[in-house]
């Protein structure tokens, strides 16, 4: 599966303390998960 993109960085460019900022900032579809669990 793709991972989604998010203001022009792959999931994968992001640290994993950004992963909460990321998601309530960008859409509430997202969800706050551990960084294990990869979306």
């Amino acid at each position: 599966a793709r991972k989604p993109v998010v203001s022009g960085y792959r999931w994968d460019d992001i640290p994993s303390q950004v992963y909460p900022v990321i998601s309530l900032g960008c859409s509430s579809e997202l969800r706050i998960e551990p960084v294990s669990t990869r979306i």
